[in-house]
């Protein structure tokens, strides 16, 4: 595995082991996730557990199972949902605490790029 450190992450990942079920997983958790939150501007706490549970197991999973990745990519994962979730903190409710809890639970998924491209789309689709 190589890491570049500096503006973006790049890892060199083992193609088609494991990702495509965890995309799916991940679009169906952000589905769920935005049609509750579409609907009463909250994200039930047993969605983010049981989201966050799935996505520590699928991450999990492909690092001692798959062995298609490594720590390093999975902690790398959680750098925007950690940011959001600082920033929720210090924002005094501008950014909601549960948009970051979604993206540390697709972060353990998706990985630091398409987690920061969900984000991305997510800002833009909500203004």
């Amino acid at each position: 595995m190589r890491y570049k450190i500096g503006l973006y992450f790049v890892s060199d990942v083992k193609k088609g082991k494991g990702s495509k079920m965890s995309e799916i997983v991940a679009i169906g958790f952000l589905t769920l996730c935005s049609g509750f939150d579409y609907k009463w501007k909250s994200i039930p706490v047993w969605i983010l557990l049981a989201g966050g549970g799935i996505g520590a197991f699928l991450g999990l999973a492909k690092i001692f199972i798959m062995g298609s990745v490594d720590w390093v990519h999975l902690l790398v994962g959680l750098i925007p949902g950690i940011c959001v979730t600082a920033l929720a903190l210090f924002s005094k409710d501008q950014v909601g605490i549960g948009d970051g809890m979604v993206l540390l639970t697709v972060g353990t998924m998706m990985g630091f790029r398409r987690t920061l491209l969900a984000a991305i789309i997510g800002l833009f689709v909500a203004t």
